[in-house]
């Protein structure tokens, strides 16, 4: 259900009909909910959606993937969606509880368009890319099922805490580089969160003001793919709040970084 919440609303309040959108589903290594968000994707586009990993960063690769389909192929609409569903798998799993009580469900979605001129006025523009992969940490999150079919899970919070502080920092600096401007002009942050202690250690080192993170994870948990999406989702709304009071740009510069196991990461920004 919450794929097809997150699918069918964003084309109707943009008015975007279902037949001229290409469906593209992003998710987690450990999403339960793929079969049932690919029918309710195809369900309510009436074409079959692509399906881009990438765990906790999905939602990323899913928008470079969008973007790489509007420039090459002929459709003009892509719809962007991630969902998760970590209750009904975790539920019954062996992992420990402090583990469990991290995540939580949610689902996003994201409707991108080829632009008509190069004009932006008020468009919000989706930038490049940076990504990567390591495998350092990758002993840090395991998971494989059980004899019984359960998830059991190896789970080293400090060890992977870390390492998702040090390569958001990394993903930050690639964009900077990207967009040729400092953190410090960031509008928004959109974040992949895995826990708010760690987003908030993260915003103190490398000097954001935590006004500028959406900080899901306070009331919703690690939303797993879909958290960087639901952040993205709350960073344009707060973005259009503001340009409507007049207390911001009408253009912000929004940088979105998610990082997850294995280590994999990836960011853009919107302009």
């Amino acid at each position: 259900m919450l794929a097809i919440e997150g699918s069918v609303k964003p084309g109707r309040e943009i008015r975007v009909s279902p037949t001229l959108t290409e469906p593209i589903r992003a998710w987690s290594s450990g999403c339960i909910m793929c079969s049932v968000s690919a029918r309710a994707v195809r369900g309510s586009c009436g074409r079959a959606p692509l399906d881009v990993g990438g765990a906790c960063g999905g939602v990323v690769y899913a928008l470079m993937a969008a973007k790489s389909l509007l420039c090459t192929a002929s459709r003009h609409v892509a719809l962007v969606v991630a969902s998760e569903v970590n209750s009904r798998r975790l539920a019954r799993s062996q992992a420990p509880g402090e583990f469990r009580g991290l995540f939580g469900d949610a689902a996003c979605a994201l409707v991108l368009t080829r632009s008509a001129g190069a004009d932006g006025g008020s468009i919000n523009r989706l930038g490049d890319f940076v990504c990567g992969c390591s495998g350092t940490f990758a002993s840090a999150l395991e998971m494989s099922l059980g004899e019984r079919g359960q998830l059991d899970v190896q789970f080293k919070g400090e060890q992977l805490a870390s390492a998702a502080i040090g390569t958001l920092d990394r993903v930050l600096g690639d964009l900077e580089i990207a967009v040729g401007k400092p953190r410090s002009a960031a509008s928004y942050f959109a974040l992949h969160e895995p826990n708010p202690r760690v987003v908030e250690i993260f915003a103190h080192r490398s000097g954001i003001p935590a006004e500028k993170i959406a900080m899901v994870s306070r009331t919703s948990g690690n939303l797993g793919s879909a958290t960087c999406g639901v952040s993205l989702c709350a960073a344009l709304t707060r973005a259009q709040r503001d340009s409507d009071n007049s207390s911001a740009p009408s253009m912000p510069l929004i940088f979105v970084a998610a990082v997850g196991p294995g280590l994999v990461w990836a960011g853009t920004y919107i302009h």
